[in-house]
């Protein structure tokens, strides 16, 4: 693994060897007729890569104070001029995040009892996922998160089988979600969210019956939080 921070861009690399043995894999006998076995070795190498961007806050610099009224420090009246860039005590300013992670996944059967099931991809083993979003946030004040995730076709069984009212595969998909957070004091919070913002139609379960359980639609929450 490799990370290289830089002025608010942090990237990062990882390369994965996952081996298993003895796992669990279906074996079929008829649509509606099969076993769960503990027969099958897989091996999974997987490549990851991450991303995560502070943008600059140049549109909320503190502003520290200095006396521009003269030498004489007994003005009381004084004016008093911003410093960019020099912190003040209690001065939380406007942030701007972005951060995304890539996982590419390349999953096959290494050995089983079941005949030809070897080279076979085991289900719920998509060769793509990517999770990213946006965050606009001030500390002790408010959060708001924008994320997102994509999902590519997958097999829903370790067979790689189709139904005659489902496909082999189960279809990429991709769902955002929106959350966020107000602080109404120090330990009072506002909380709220919605799922699956844009109403996104999609599976990702199957079963031998040849039905499928389709995902929760557009849905939302809220709530308050307190802390102690």
């Amino acid at each position: 693994m490799h990370g290289t921070p830089f002025k608010g861009f942090w990237y990062d690399v990882g390369l994965f060897w996952m081996e298993f043995d003895n796992r669990t894999e279906t074996r079929q006998f008829s649509p509606i007729d099969f076993i769960i076995v503990n027969t099958g070795s897989t091996r999974h190498p997987r490549s990851r890569r991450g991303t995560f961007i502070r943008f600059p806050r140049a549109f909320s610099a503190p502003a520290a104070r200095h006396n521009v009224a003269g030498a004489r420090k007994d003005v009381k009246d004084a004016k008093v001029a911003a410093v960019p860039g020099v912190p003040i005590e209690g001065f939380h300013p406007l942030q701007l995040i972005a951060f995304s992670n890539v996982q590419f996944l390349d999953a096959e059967f290494t050995g089983s009892d079941i005949p030809d099931q070897v080279g076979k991809t085991p289900a719920f083993a998509p060769d793509f996922l990517f999770k990213g979003g946006i965050t606009f946030w001030k500390q002790g004040c408010f959060n708001v998160t924008l994320t997102g995730i994509y999902v590519a076709q997958q097999f829903w069984s370790d067979m790689d089988i189709s139904l005659p009212t489902v496909p082999a595969k189960i279809p990429a998909y991709k769902v955002f979600n929106l959350s966020g957070e107000y602080y109404i004091t120090r330990n009072v919070r506002l909380i709220a969210g919605i799922s699956n913002l844009a109403d996104e139609k999609y599976y990702s379960r199957v079963f031998f019956n040849g039905t499928i359980e389709p995902a929760p639609g557009r849905s939302g929450w809220a709530g308050i939080s307190l802390t102690f």
